[in-house]
């Protein structure tokens, strides 16, 4: 049985790795002008992708598609196109800054992302050592980088080509703000938007944001879980028990709290699991002598850990999660029965303990299948003169498979 729950967990945290992001309908124009609506597979790209992964069907083999062939790109809140730009080539790498204050620019065909499109219209090139936006206006027969350059001047001061407000003053100002306004506005995407977004409610026209930005608030999740753990109980020490291993089946029930950070399309949260178990197990022992081992298990665990989501599709995602679990026993006790002694040994006062704790699971919209291991220890000690000293030590490993509905409070 042990052995059935191991290849689960193993096939549990083995899914997720395997389809780490979800596959959305998209339509590809390729430079050559073919158009493919085909299923593409959604990063939820930080920086400006170099290929791309698609599919036909969900069972076909992924074909990568080089960047470079692309001429336009949409999956979901993305959407990339392809323009010749006169685009800065300076470095923005402290070390390797010019003393030219003007931009260098090269005429380049690249990928750009759509993050605001309307009347004016906002892109941006993004690898990890570059940083470039670019916009639009109807009026305009191409795109135009808005320029910003850090560049080394006399004495080694580094200083800034803010040229980007002028050129926002001028083409994106609808309400005839001065220039002070733009002063405020720094090089970062949601100033940006920002400003973007004021533009065209001026012009009084539709504009789509094309970002995750709304889906990255943190919440709280609330979900109830049921289940049935089932493991072994190890005993190291205990008067003539020592090497004895008991299976324990145990019903599981517990609500659990979760944080999803914002950022990051809520990949990330932090767990906080409570649960109760309860199981009575017995073993007869002929050791050096014959005793009747009962051990009434109770207990309550707490198990904060760090969660990590993965998404498949827009609706159903997996998680893996690992942290430290907390066992504290409520009228636990350890009896050894029918011992011919004066007085049976008995532990009524287990040690609460603390254990590693791993978990995986799928998600779709509310409903939960979750699978979770734990190992910790079972110990404790009773001395009474003149009869038994009962030095109990034991491990115990329990995989869990339960149930769980989600709610969000957004």
């Amino acid at each position: 049985m042990l052995k059935n729950y191991a290849f689960l967990l193993i096939i549990l945290i083995g899914i997720p790795l395997y389809s780490q992001d979800k596959l959305d309908n998209g339509e590809i124009v390729f430079n050559s002008g073919k158009t493919l609506n085909v299923l593409i597979q959604n990063k939820d790209w930080v920086y400006t992708p170099r290929s791309f992964r698609i599919k036909n069907r969900y069972e076909d083999a992924f074909q990568v598609i080089p960047s470079d062939s692309v001429k336009k790109l949409t999956v979901g809140k993305f959407q990339f196109v392809r323009a010749i730009v006169d685009f800065d080539t300076s470095s923005d790498d402290i070390k390797n800054i010019s003393t030219n204050k003007n931009p260098n620019f090269k005429k380049t065909s690249i990928l750009l992302r759509v993050i605001l499109k309307g009347a004016g219209s906002l892109y941006s090139f993004e690898r990890p050592d570059v940083t470039r936006y670019f916009y639009s206006i109807r009026s305009m027969d191409s795109i135009k980088q808005l320029i910003y350059k850090r560049y080394r001047s006399t004495g080694q001061l580094v200083k800034e080509n803010q040229h980007y407000k002028q050129q926002l003053y001028l083409d994106i100002n609808c309400s005839n703000n001065d220039i002070h306004f733009y002063n405020y506005v720094d090089y970062k995407k949601k100033d940006l938007i920002d400003v973007f977004k004021r533009y065209n409610q001026c012009k009084n026209v539709n504009y789509e944001l094309l970002s995750s930005k709304e889906k990255s608030n943190s919440f709280i999740t609330i979900f109830p879980e049921i289940g049935i753990s089932h493991g072994a109980l190890r005993v190291n020490s205990g008067l003539n028990a020592g090497d004895t291993e008991i299976n324990l089946t145990t019903p599981k029930i517990g609500v659990n709290f979760e944080y999803v950070f914002s950022g990051g399309y809520n990949k990330w949260s932090v767990l906080l699991k409570t649960s109760y178990e309860s199981a009575s197990i017995s073993k007869e022992i002929f050791d050096n002598y014959s005793a009747d081992l009962k051990i009434d298990y109770n207990a309550l665990t707490f198990y904060p850990a760090l969660n990590y989501y993965f998404y498949p599709t827009h609706k159903t995602k997996f998680f893996l999660n690992a942290g430290i679990e907390y066992n504290l026993h409520v009228n636990s006790k350890v009896m050894f029965l029918n011992t011919n002694r004066a007085i049976d040994p008995v532990l009524d006062n287990p040690q609460s303990s603390v254990g590693l704790g791993v978990g995986s699971g799928i998600q779709h919209k509310g409903f939960m299948i979750l699978l979770h291991y734990s190992s910790r220890k079972f110990k404790g000690r009773n001395f009474v003169m003149g009869n038994y000293d009962l030095d109990w030590g034991s491990s115990l490993s329990l995989f869990t498979f339960s149930l769980a509905y989600k709610f969000d409070f957004r």
